[in-house]
């Protein structure tokens, strides 16, 4: 990994206020969902946040949090940017798979069957 520096962080419930608000359907409420780990890296002017859930497609329910996700960190399906003290900050969310080809299409951006993967947004983003 290319990086100037990068932090790892497990995200607790019971005293971080780090999460991503979502409309649960199944409940019909307003949820939170908060992944289980964060990755902090800075390359240049450029940080990342990257949530990361290492859940498998089975035991969650993984459209809701992403299309909460979807809603505050993307634009026209594009990772949107956000500016801060000169940096340029993009926020991701990945979760865990064995098999991203059984996914639906529209969600497989957010899946990685590789924990290399994770790293690899640094890559495509400076390119």
């Amino acid at each position: 990994m290319n990086a100037d520096f990068w932090y790892f962080s497990k995200i607790d419930q019971t005293t971080d206020k780090i999460y991503i608000p979502y409309y649960n359907k199944k409940d019909n409420r307003q949820d939170k969902f908060y992944p289980d780990f964060v990755f902090w890296i800075r390359k240049d002017n450029d940080y990342y946040i990257i949530f990361v859930d290492p859940k498998s497609t089975s035991f969650t329910d993984y459209e809701y949090k992403f299309d909460g996700y979807s809603r505050i960190f993307e634009e026209n399906e594009k990772i949107k940017e956000f500016h801060k003290d000169r940096l340029n900050i993009y926020v991701y969310l990945l979760l865990y798979t064995d098999d991203k080809k059984r996914l639906p299409e529209k969600y497989k951006k957010y899946w990685y069957d590789n924990p290399k993967s994770i790293f690899d947004i640094i890559n495509k983003s400076n390119n």
